[in-house]
């Protein structure tokens, strides 16, 4: 007999009455008796089905209780909800999800702790390389998958040690080129003493840094290394202060020393900046990379919009640049007194 689903409209052949299921829809629906004379006799179910009915069986009389026959696979669905998936054989129609709903976009992103915090269970060396190569090959990945609650003492000795290998490496670098560098800061000096152009003054400042040679390089990266906590400590203070600004800082500071912690890793091809033609390029190169992945970890971290990350994060340096600006015209124009004094 044909019975049309009082839910979708659909018709469909059944050999028998009682509760079932529509096949396009998958609502449970009661067929009555006459409904191979009448395919909009069918209505919806108003009770549970009765697994022990028999195909082609009349339905139990009134008051009578049916007998319960073994429950479906996975257990008894709920009254008026069809079991998971449908009856047994229904396909959702053309065009429809799948149960359960599609897959979120971009796959899941779980949040777990980066190779560098798992450094007992990886290694010490392996943890620090895969942290790296991570974060520089595969920043979306990476960033995805840092948990901003984390512990901030991590990103920090991780940038601290991208730091040290970064100074140590141009330290190495930069010794073979010292005496060609030396010769040639001799050769401006002389030229500019013989114009009259350096002060003698000036000209005995010079020569006494040009003699230190590798001794001041060595000082120079001893310093570098040990104010690097205190220089990142103060631009992720400024960096959240403008993530507050900006309405981006939904998971705390952490979050912030953590993104600009774990972004560091590009800064270690500057360490190839004292190299001739090539150096200041691959240095400038570093650096952009490094905004960038600075920017990508608080836009995952605060998660928040590209926009405003990237508004927190280049304000710090803009800042820092126009204070560097009235530093130096200050120091200056207080050099140009001292020079003209000197006349």
């Amino acid at each position: 007999m044909q019975v049309q689903c009082p839910h979708c409209s659909a018709q469909f052949e059944t050999q028998r009455s009682g509760v079932q299921f529509c096949p396009n829809c998958g609502q449970q629906i009661q067929v009555a008796a006459s409904a191979g004379r009448d395919p909009s006799a069918a209505s919806p179910s108003a009770g549970p089905p009765t697994p022990g009915g028999m195909a082609g069986a009349p339905p139990p009389p009134a008051g009578e209780i049916p007998p319960m026959g073994p429950p479906p696979p996975g257990g008894m669905p709920p009254s008026g909800m069809p079991p998971p998936g449908g009856p047994p054989g229904w396909m959702p129609p053309s065009g429809m999800p799948p149960p359960g709903g599609p897959p979120p976009p971009g796959g899941p992103s779980i949040r777990q702790d980066t190779p560098w915090e798992r450094r007992k269970e990886l290694g010490f060396l392996k943890g620090l390389v895969e942290t790296w190569k991570q974060s520089i090959l595969s920043p979306e990945k990476f960033w995805s998958s840092v948990r901003p609650d984390g512990r901030w003492e991590d990103a920090f000795l991780y940038g601290w040690l991208i730091a040290l290998i970064t100074v140590v490496g141009n330290l190495i670098i930069s010794l073979p080129f010292q005496a060609t560098m030396a010769a040639q800061m001799r050769q401006a000096i002389e030229m500019m003493s013989s114009r009259g152009n350096l002060p003698p003054q000036a000209q005995r400042y010079l020569e006494v840094i040009m003699g230190a040679g590798a001794g001041f390089q060595v000082s120079y990266a001893i310093v570098r290394i040990f104010i690097w906590p205190i220089g990142i400590f103060i631009f992720a203070a400024l960096v959240h202060l403008f993530c507050i600004l900006f309405g981006c800082a939904t998971n705390g500071f952490g979050a912030t020393f953590r993104a600009l912690g774990y972004a560091q890793g590009a800064m270690i091809f500057a360490m190839l900046s004292t190299i001739p033609c090539v150096g200041a390029a691959l240095s400038l190169a570093a650096v952009i990379y490094t905004i960038v992945l600075q920017i990508w970890g608080v836009m995952r971290l605060q998660e928040t919009s590209g926009g405003k990350a990237a508004a927190a994060v280049l304000a710090t340096p803009v800042l820092c640049c126009c204070c560097c600006c009235g530093i130096i015209a200050l120091a200056g124009s207080t050099l140009k007194s001292m020079l003209n004094a000197g006349n």
